[in-house]
């Protein structure tokens, strides 16, 4: 079966189509998010922040959905690979297997740097402020609204004992102890 998981910075986005009233949750914390980083970073950069987070909050907040969901695409497009269970840990718990966790951060890094991208390229072009502070606002948005989330096992949202394997005729849980074991060969 195939468990294709897209994340972002509060919730992974699967869970919108399973609750779709989560968007009234999510959007206004990744807004709040977005808006506390760059209101924290103009603070401490001195710069004007009226002029600069008025102009160019929504554009953070869209293009980070955008930028984590190319991440998320990278893990999705990896679903194709013939790389065996490594994918049962990538969506379950990551934790189980280095590799998994490697390709999670490396889907993690991909969404800061299109983060970085749009936020210097798209958001910040038309203010008028000096190039390397441009840079600068963009590479702190980026370290600070990664997609960090992606690194929480799924199974933190469903609890270990919901995750069964089907062996022969019988639903197992991962948990099978010899007591379950014995009173399955008795049968």
């Amino acid at each position: 079966m195939n468990n294709n998981k897209i994340y972002n910075v509060v919730f992974p986005i699967w869970f919108f189509i399973i609750i779709p009233l989560g968007w009234l949750f999510v959007l206004p914390i990744n807004f709040l998010i977005d808006s506390l980083v760059l209101l924290i970073i103009l603070k401490l950069m001195k710069m004007p922040l009226k002029k600069i987070y008025g102009k160019t909050i929504l554009k953070i907040w869209l293009f980070g959905f955008l930028a984590d969901f190319i991440g998320a695409l990278f893990l999705m497009l990896l679903d194709f690979a013939p790389l065996g269970d490594l994918f049962s840990d990538l969506y379950w718990n990551p934790y189980n297997n280095i590799y998994a966790v490697i390709i999670i951060i490396v889907a993690i890094l991909i969404s800061g740097f299109f983060i970085y991208y749009f936020n210097y390229k798209y958001c910040f072009k038309k203010i008028d402020i000096e190039e390397k502070s441009k840079r600068k606002i963009a590479l702190f948005l980026a370290i600070f609204t990664m997609p960090y989330l992606f690194l929480v096992p799924t199974k933190f949202l469903y609890g270990d004992h919901s995750r069964q394997y089907i062996d022969k005729d019988m639903m197992i849980n991962d948990r099978f102890d010899d007591y379950n074991y014995n009173n399955y060969l008795r049968k």
